[in-house]
């Protein structure tokens, strides 16, 4: 999470560093001696915090996807907590100058006394900010240990079969068990279906918050890679977050097919990216779940059959999930993945089949068939009757599922 903090602390100072530049080039032209003075300060200080916060927001963005390290980020936390508490004993250091050149070294000179407020106002604001920041640098937010998926059936998984092969990839915030019945059915079809593990998901759930989408994308990747070594054709299916990660994966490294079922993405635009940047800039670095999205959670484990046991009490389970704070960083995954779908799914030069159930409230309908616009001429989308969990063990809509999966697979 430090990435992310480093990342929105840069972006607040190219914030305040463009205000000061605007600021400067009008009092610039158009102010007396003093505003001149004043506006000169301004100008000058903004290019130099630009220059700050742009290396700043560069460094941050490089790591801010790398695998999750928590020694790492340790070091990289008390590095930037140190610069921060270096900056603000210089700021001091910047006030009194500032205040020694308006009121002594200027000898009444408007522009001079105009420079040396102008150095104030920037000291004193870098300050009140150095400050801040340091004594806000966040500690990592893991998820609680709850006691999730303890049975070994929560591991991925292969089923032997022939030649041809299916990699199946699991939506949130199951596990691979949650891809067995569709799998064994097409094992019993003469397939070798694989179900695999999306890192931070099943038995290490206790890290999810720690996962960054293209770590996703990069273990589809490589399971694809290894199951081509020894199998054709190669067929990628991926669940709701499986689907939407498993058509990004799928311009990296093509399956035969592509299939996704009920593919999950969020639709955005550049208003809607712009807002949310913005929100950023003043909101927290984590959030308490509200009520509402406390209430989808338990509905969708429930539907999903995830059994709370083994490391808390239901008591402590309710208690830890309603005192939960998740990292924005986190929940940003899903909305930065979703913005790359529509180039993705453009670019897609595999087979594309996709099943969308009819009364789906998780993944809109409506939202599938625009996902399937945007694929290339041969892509099928098939609408059958089904919720959103109709890939699991007990679904009455189930059958029907297996069937038209069946169906549609590319031949062995």
């Amino acid at each position: 999470m430090i990435y992310d903090y480093q990342r929105i602390l840069s972006l607040r100072l190219l914030v305040w560093s463009v205000a000061s530049i605007l600021a400067g080039m009008v009092l610039l032209a158009t102010g007396a001696l003093f505003w001149r003075g004043f506006g000169l300060q301004a100008l000058a200080w903004g290019v130099i915090d630009v220059l700050i916060g742009g290396l700043g927001l560069r460094a941050a963005l490089a790591r801010i996807d790398l695998p999750f390290d928590l020694n790492q980020q340790g070091k990289d936390a008390r590095r930037l907590k140190t610069l921060l508490w270096v900056n603000t004993v210089l700021d001091v250091l910047y006030i009194a100058l500032g205040w020694r050149l308006a009121t002594t070294w200027s000898h009444g000179n408007p522009f001079w006394v105009g420079s040396g407020w102008g150095i104030v106002l920037q000291g004193g604001f870098l300050f009140v900010f150095d400050l801040l920041h340091a004594l806000a640098i966040p500690r990592e937010r893991f998820m609680p240990r709850l006691g999730l998926f303890p049975s070994p059936r929560h591991a991925a998984f292969t089923l032997e079969g022939g030649k041809g092969a299916v990699l199946m990839v699991h939506g949130f915030p199951h596990s691979p068990d949650e891809m067995r019945p569709l799998a064994e059915a097409l094992n019993q079809r003469g397939w070798t279906t694989r179900s695999m593990l999306l890192p931070g998901f099943g038995p290490q759930f206790d890290q999810l918050f720690q996962q960054r989408y293209p770590g996703w994308v990069r273990a589809i990747n490589s399971e694809l890679q290894t199951l081509k070594k020894d199998h054709q054709p190669v067929v990628l299916l991926g669940f709701s977050l499986g689907g939407g990660l498993s058509l990004l994966a799928a311009g990296k490294q093509a399956p035969d097919q592509l299939i996704l079922v009920a593919p999950f993405w969020w639709e955005s635009n550049r208003l809607k990216d712009a807002a949310y940047l913005l929100a950023r800039l003043v909101m927290p670095m984590d959030i308490g779940l509200n009520q509402k999205a406390l209430f989808r959670l338990q509905r969708a484990a429930e539907s999903a059959g995830i059994a709370l046991q083994g490391e808390l009490p239901e008591d402590g389970v309710k208690q830890a999930i309603h005192n939960m704070r998740v990292p924005l960083i986190f929940v940003e995954q899903f909305l930065r993945f979703s913005n790359h779908i529509r180039g993705a799914a453009g670019s897609v030069t595999s087979a594309v089949v996709i099943i969308q159930g009819q009364s789906d409230e998780t993944v809109l309908p409506r939202r599938t068939r625009q996902l399937a616009s945007w694929l290339p001429p041969g892509a099928r989308l098939i609408e059958i009757p089904g919720d959103h969990f109709f890939i699991q063990r007990g679904n009455p809509h189930l059958p029907e599922l297996i069937e038209t999966v069946a169906q549609n697979l590319v031949e062995q």
